[in-house]
């Protein structure tokens, strides 16, 4: 993140006084290499293919199916539907015709390649320490397929010394920052006005055009134009994976 820019947040924050900070978490406080995501379905999938003693080819494939299918076919929450982890992989269990107790397997490799492929935002943690030590509350958002559980295992990993005020995430609660739920959910449990948070995330749909959509102020903290460029470089050449 840019000098300017955490500048920028920490003095609206402090002289507006405003009560609390969500923060999107990846590409936000864990960010990702440039690897677009089937290449890292593709890597994870040479992982569990190991443990499954089958074709890496295979558990890719129907990674890519069962996603689609688990997305698709997710109970509706007030409008709202997001696919979950475990579903995925239940799924992909049955199609590769292997053992519904393997699904540890599955969840172990995919938490392990994420601690291998993240990395802390330290400026920003370093931001945000500063507006905790001030009596700023401070969650997490996250629009994901892993659990609540499976997030704070991957913050407490790049970061043990750390701890949010709470966290929410979308598969858990069946609604999405991308169409606004999660953001209603989070301020209706928390009982806080929405002008009263600023929300920070690397999405302009999900992280700022929802956001002040539910009446919170947001700020856009993209990832820098390197980033982005390589990773649209990357999916060009994905069928190399």
């Amino acid at each position: 993140m840019r000098d300017a820019l955490i500048q920028e947040i920490e003095g609206t924050v402090l002289r507006e006084g405003l009560v609390a900070v969500t923060v999107d978490v990846f590409d936000t406080v864990l960010l990702r290499n440039t690897k677009p995501e089937r290449l890292r379905f593709a890597q994870v999938a040479r992982r569990q293919a190991k443990r499954l003693e089958c074709p890496w080819r295979s558990v890719f494939a129907a990674r890519l199916l069962c996603a689609r299918i688990a997305y698709q076919t997710a109970p509706y929450v007030a409008g709202e539907r997001d696919g979950r982890i475990d579903d995925i992989f239940r799924l992909m269990l049955e199609a590769l015709q292997r053992p519904a107790e393997r699904l540890a397997v599955l969840r172990q490799e995919e938490l392990q390649y994420e601690k291998l492929n993240l990395r802390l935002n330290r400026p920003l943690l370093a931001l945000l320490g500063r507006l905790r030590s001030a009596g700023v509350r401070l969650y997490y958002l996250s629009d994901m397929y892993l659990t609540t559980a499976d997030v704070d295992s991957l913050l407490a990993h790049a970061a043990p010394e750390w701890r949010f005020d709470g966290g929410y995430v979308s598969s858990d609660h069946g609604v999405t920052k991308r169409g606004g739920g999660l953001y209603r959910r989070f301020l209706h449990d928390t009982g806080l006005s929405p002008m009263a948070v600023l929300h920070l995330g690397d999405s302009g749909d999900s992280d700022v055009r929802a956001a002040r959509q539910a009446g919170m102020r947001a700020v856009h903290t993209p990832r820098n134009r390197i980033f982005e460029t390589s990773k649209v470089l990357r999916e060009l050449f994905i069928h190399e994976c």
